[in-house]
């Protein structure tokens, strides 16, 4: 399955619940770095943060870090 145009409405709406919900459901689906380029709404990016605990599994420190650096 192809979870981009998913992923990408999410980012459209600014939702990171349902963006961190999506990676932690299909997280080996998705193309993690992607999403991240995609994100940036400063809001959203610390909403994101905010949600480490529910995401830490299917993103890495590095890009963790590229999302922070966004900021």
């Amino acid at each position: 399955f192809n979870f981009d145009l998913i992923a990408d409405y999410f980012i459209e709406k600014k939702d990171g619940y349902y963006i961190a919900e999506l990676i932690s459901a299909v997280g080996s689906c998705l193309n993690i770095d992607d999403i991240i380029e995609k994100i940036n709404d400063k809001d959203l990016i610390e909403d994101l943060v905010n949600r480490k605990d529910v995401i830490e599994h299917y993103v890495s420190e590095e890009q963790f870090e590229k999302l922070i650096s966004k900021l």
